[in-house]
């Protein structure tokens, strides 16, 4: 059977990070392999990714509000939402 997230897991929230220590982007996975390929063919800065950090959580929601808080307030460089004042981060449903 394929692994299916919504049927529980694990569920980490990841920061990258460049080699001067700045932070470059928050994210939230339940398949950190999938996620990094991702980044890697999709993400322009994904060069840039000295250091890769992993924060796991009992669910999804818990991981969701953790990924928007971390965004609101550590501002990295290259999430959308951090970037323009007044966007909204996605919230976990309800």
């Amino acid at each position: 059977m394929p692994y299916r997230p919504e049927f529980g897991g694990r569920h980490f929230v990841y920061r990258h990070f460049d080699s001067s220590g700045n932070l470059l982007y928050v994210g939230l996975s339940s398949n950190r392999r999938a996620r990094y390929s991702t980044h890697k063919y999709r993400s322009p800065w994904f060069s840039q990714i000295a250091r890769w950090t992993f924060e796991e959580f009992a669910s999804r929601e818990a991981a969701m509000a953790a990924e928007r808080e971390a965004i609101e307030s550590e501002r990295p460089l290259h999430n959308k939402t951090s970037m323009q004042p007044g966007t909204k981060v996605r919230s976990a449903p309800t």
